[in-house]
Order: C-alpha cells, then structure tokens, then sequence
C-alpha cells in the first residue's frame, strides 16, 4: 500500500504558478515546486573553493509532458514574488508523477 498523499496536495500546498516551455514545444501554464536546493560537498584539501547551491524544481508528469535540458522554465521562487526565468540544466530524477530537475537562472 502507497500511504503517500496524491501529488496534487504537494502542489496545491507549495507550489507556485509557472509557464513552462521545453525547446521547440508549447508554453505550458502549469505549478512547480521549489525542492530544497542541493549542495554539493567537495572533498577537504579541493581546489575549486565554495559553490552556490544548485536549485531544484519539481514539475507534475500529467502537467509537463517532457522537461529536457535547455527547457525555459518562468517562476517566481515564493508565491506573490516577481516571476523570474530559469533554464533547465538536467535531471534529478523522474518519479511516479512528477519530475524532478535542476535549474539555473537564465
């Protein structure tokens, strides 16, 4: 038994409106979610110094029907904030029914 609660709540709850326009195809009006942004940890005695978090959105499958590499992804990142343009810049991964990817501004 899956004792998830459906996605629409997580995105009812959390989400912010979005237009979302994978190359080549339609703008989508849909809502994303900000995941909490991820932070890669390099190892002691690295050379290349501290880096920025990486942000992460998530995208509802029956919404988005694909969000490949380069897709413009147009949000603000707290609801009732100015929307700002972000471009996809690869997968986290793909769940039952939604995506889940990196963005970086555009």
């Amino acid at each position: 038994m899956d004792a998830r609660p459906p996605v629409a709540s997580f995105f009812d709850a959390f989400g912010v409106p979005a237009t979302v326009t994978p190359p080549d195809q339609a703008a989508v009006e849909t809502t994303v979610v900000w995941i909490s942004p991820f932070q890669d940890v390099e190892p002691p005695g690295g050379q290349f110094g501290k880096r920025e978090p990486r942000r992460i959105l998530a995208l509802r499958l029956d919404e988005v029907e694909a969000v490949p590499r380069g897709t413009k992804v147009v949000a603000p990142m707290v609801a009732g904030r100015t929307a700002e343009v972000w471009i996809v810049d690869g997968p986290v991964q793909v769940e039952d029914d939604h995506y889940r990817v990196f963005v970086v501004r555009g």
